[in-house]
């Protein structure tokens, strides 16, 4: 199956909602990183453990909406061998997926830093946290980079051109 049959379902308006989900999760991201320069303030990790409970809402609506935007290639599954559009957009999904896991972890763990920073001003782990922190927002990044990248090579011509330079635009801001 050529690449391009499997894109010609991806319209322009498709791709703009999909960046306008990206700009808002590359926004949560800089604001992450941002209480991640801030820590050990408590100020920064309540607005992180804020922050991390919007990126795990949004990480979850962001996979229903790829689950819309691209079913010919995740109906596709492991049994499309030699397929590279199903074989691309299954690692986005995988890493999507594992952004997901760690906005997860990362939350609680946010979660349980207040409490103990509660108990004990001053006394939670900031550098692991940070450290939490930076991994999530990161890979977040990478995850949606590499969709955008996958979805501006692989559509090829299917891609309207208004589209495709919003993907142009967003990978160069990013």
């Amino acid at each position: 199956m050529p690449a391009g049959a499997v894109m010609t379902r991806l319209t322009s308006a498709d791709v703009t909602a999909m960046l306008v989900q990206h700009a808002g999760l590359r926004s949560l991201c800089d604001e992450l990183e941002a209480c991640a320069d801030q820590l050990p303030d408590r100020a920064s990790l309540h607005h992180a453990t804020r922050l991390s409970a919007v990126l795990v809402a949004d990480l979850r609506r962001h996979d229903r909406f790829d689950r819309l935007l691209l079913p010919p290639v995740v109906a596709c599954g492991p049994d499309a061998a030699g397929n590279p559009m199903a074989s691309l957009f299954g690692r986005v999904r995988i890493a999507h997926g594992a952004d997901q896991l760690h906005a997860e972890d990362l939350h609680e763990t946010l979660q349980e830093a207040l409490q103990a920073a509660a108990a004990q001003p001053g006394r939670f782990r900031h550098d692991a946290i940070g450290y939490m922190m930076r991994a999530l927002f990161d890979g977040c990044r990478r995850s949606i980079d590499f969709q955008e990248i996958a979805i501006l090579l692989l559509a090829g011509e299917s891609l309207a051109i208004g589209a495709r330079q919003r993907l142009c635009s967003s990978l160069a801001g990013a």
